[in-house]
């Protein structure tokens, strides 16, 4: 998600969603963020029973404002292959003293659908140590440092989803 103030998003837009594209709400109804407008949303991802791995455990399905995204600078640019970026924006987000909401699993439950690791995605074997040196680069690694092209950009289902395409 590198679009939060681009023209393909438009500013009318007050809340950004971002998912792994393998999670899937069980039924309609669940809930969209749009309760605490000024917190992060975490939602409850069926890998290990809806329950948390450790208290910083955050990604999967989230819902931000775009103003937090902007303030928090979005994702690292610096996380390839599989793993720390999530953890990151964690931090991140701590450091600007947001607030994480995590409604309770009956709410707020996704299910991660079964697949196979992505074999062209390996572990990042430089993760924990990106990690610990994380909140050095938050104000010079974000976002607005990102290089890519948009390739493709359009709405679905009435705007209520943008797809941009980029080649990086």
């Amino acid at each position: 998600m590198v679009e939060p103030t681009g023209t393909y998003v438009p500013a009318n837009i007050a809340r950004l969603g971002h998912h792994d594209r393998q999670a899937r709400p069980p039924r309609q109804g669940s809930n969209n963020g749009r309760a605490y407008p000024d917190h992060f949303y975490d939602y409850h991802v069926w890998t290990c029973w809806f329950l948390l791995i450790y208290q910083e455990n955050f990604g999967g399905v989230i819902a931000i404002s775009r103003q937090q995204f902007e303030k928090v600078g979005g994702f690292s640019n610096v996380y390839f292959g599989w793993g720390g970026e999530d953890d990151d924006f964690y931090k991140r987000i701590i450091y600007q003293n947001y607030s994480i909401v995590r409604y309770p699993a009956e709410i707020g439950r996704y299910i991660m659908l079964r697949h196979e690791r992505d074999s062209r995605n390996e572990p990042n074997e430089r993760r924990f140590d990106l990690l610990e040196s994380a909140e050095s680069r938050f104000n010079i690694d974000g976002y607005w440092t990102s290089n890519y092209t948009i390739i493709k950009a359009h709405s679905l289902y009435n705007g209520l989803i943008y797809w941009i395409s980029v080649a990086v």
